[in-house]
């Protein structure tokens, strides 16, 4: 069992640090404030999986105590991903309605007003919550809920704004996510409080969502590089690709409205040429640098910078 841990950790920070680097490229393919903030929620998550797991290993496999650090380090990573995510929507083309952002944080901020008075000026805060562990644990969980739903609907609402595919597509994905996870982090805490189990265990649902997350980023990823414009920025093709291949003024014309999705026949159309001379231009780009398709071509052409 402890083997099979670790090995879902294993694919967790996988996908975690695979997400990282494809969110990166995103953001500098795109240009989108909202993936900066997006990137910054998936390196917090990331690191926040790595401590885990090492706390875990030193746990459960060199049984040296560590669990006590868990606490804070859940705290505070759970804070800044909050953060992060509200950050990523405001960012975004997402309309902000002051009184229901300020509807939704105020659940979340009251309790992390009764965190600091806890730690500060009425301890017996902490005293309730040990007594009474199911109220507590409700209404974290319910302030929770209100602000994932409020983000998960902020995010629809930006994508249906957004022309841009790729990043309509992650808005869009994320938004959805987070809605069925604001149902089941609520649902799952409950059944696991009632059972007497940990509330700590709900950490590992986090995980699970982190890990959909880093699929939904694949998926984006892979669509953003099927797009033929996806290489080049502008569709301008570099003077050094065109002298190493040999690639005529009209080939490089052509080259450039492959780049801009353009079909054979609308190149055709844009040149005031026939259907077939844009054919053997083609033809002959993809001779001339070895090519077996437009994303292929488009693949070599961004080797080479302006």
């Amino acid at each position: 069992m402890r083997h099979l841990v670790l090995f879902l950790y294993f694919i967790f920070l996988s996908s975690g640090f695979a997400g990282i680097t494809m969110i990166s490229i995103l953001w500098k393919r795109l240009g989108h404030r909202f993936l900066g903030w997006i990137l910054a929620l998936v390196s917090t998550f990331t690191a926040w999986l790595l401590v885990t797991a090492i706390v875990y290993y030193l746990e459960q496999i060199i049984r040296i105590p560590a669990a006590r650090f868990l606490g804070p380090v859940n705290l505070l990573m759970g804070t800044l991903a909050y953060l992060f995510l509200l950050f990523s929507m405001l960012s975004s083309p997402a309309p902000v309605r002051k009184p229901e952002l300020l509807l939704a944080l105020s659940p979340m901020l009251l309790y992390y007003l009764l965190l600091l008075l806890g730690f500060t000026l009425v301890p017996g805060i902490f005293v309730f919550a040990e007594k009474h562990p199911l109220p507590f644990m409700f209404f974290k969980l319910a302030a929770g809920s209100i602000f994932v739903f409020y983000i998960g609907r902020g995010f629809l609402e930006a994508a249906r704004r957004l022309k841009q595919d790729t990043a309509a597509f992650i808005l869009r994905g994320y938004g959805f996510a987070l809605l069925a996870f604001g149902v089941a982090i609520l649902v799952f805490s409950l059944i696991l409080a009632l059972l007497g189990t940990q509330v700590e265990q709900v950490v590992l649902l986090e995980f699970f969502f982190f890990f959909f997350l880093n699929m939904l980023t694949l998926a984006a990823f892979i669509r953003y590089i099927r797009q033929p414009n996806a290489f080049i920025e502008d569709g301008k093709i570099s003077w050094q690709f065109i002298k190493e291949y040999g690639i005529s003024r009209r080939e490089a014309e052509v080259i450039e409205m492959v780049s801009r999705g353009m079909s054979n026949r609308e190149i055709a159309e844009n040149l005031f040429v026939s259907f077939p001379t844009v054919r053997t231009h083609v033809y002959n780009i993809f001779k001339k640098t070895g090519a077996s398709s437009r994303l292929e071509l488009l693949r070599i052409a961004s080797r080479y910078r302006q």
